[in-house]
């Protein structure tokens, strides 16, 4: 629908995580780090979160999904409004069956059952390509509400993002480059804002509108970020 379209438009200009504050429903706090990322290295194309500290979702805001497929965990997601999800669009790469997909709320380990909801539609940007992942959002329209006391939402900013300012990254991740399958513990991890220019000259190639990688950050208390 048109005004779905246009709430995938504000996110991919909005959603970049772009402020100096990062608000949820149950959380508003400023994040400060003492250090900067110097050096952004080339990561490889599996998603991962590298180090971090455990948290729990209640922590965070309550606002993180699990994206599982087939009951598998695939994807994080964020939680907008209580029908709407922000996740990215290479996770339904290969798993095209609706039916399949599930939405997990208020879990803070991989195997909790938490709030479960059913996916009613997936939208993706016509401009998003597998190739270099231009475009790697989609919006999920959740069956039925996604509301229960743990949960919270995200408010997403409207500040410019601008290189140093200081962001919170969190997710089902590695801590270890070596493994291949992700922890089954929610991690956290503050993270600086790298130049779009040096992103560019360090990670694969990467279209103008891939929102993870172009203000992801790498090589930073061992933590690395991939493509979701």
């Amino acid at each position: 629908s048109s005004a779905m379209q246009g709430l995938l438009l504000y996110c991919l200009l909005t959603a970049p995580l772009a402020s100096i504050e990062v608000l949820a429903q149950d959380l508003n706090q400023t994040i400060d780090v003492n250090k900067l990322a110097k050096i952004v290295q080339r990561p490889g194309f599996q998603t991962r979160v590298v180090g971090g500290d455990v948290t729990t979702n209640a922590q965070l805001g309550g606002y993180l999904i699990a994206l599982r497929y087939e009951m598998n965990f695939v994807c994080g997601g964020t939680l907008l409004h209580d029908l709407i999800v922000l996740t990215a669009a290479h996770c339904f790469l290969g798993r095209v069956k609706i039916s399949d997909w599930l939405a997990v709320g208020g879990a803070s380990k991989l195997n909790d059952r938490g709030i479960q909801r059913q996916v009613k539609e997936v939208i993706k940007s016509a401009e998003f390509r597998e190739d270099d992942m231009n475009m790697d959002v989609a919006i999920l329209r959740l069956k039925k509400p996604m509301k229960g006391k743990s949960l919270g939402q995200l408010i997403l900013c409207k500040k410019q993002l601008m290189p140093g300012t200081e962001l919170r990254v969190s997710g089902w991740g590695l801590t270890e480059n070596s493994e291949f399958g992700p922890q089954k513990l929610l991690r956290t991890v503050t993270v600086p804002v790298v130049d779009k220019k040096k992103c560019r000259a360090s990670y694969l190639p990467t279209g103008e509108w891939n929102i993870a990688r172009q203000y992801g950050v790498n090589n930073f208390g061992n933590f690395r970020l991939g493509k979701s």
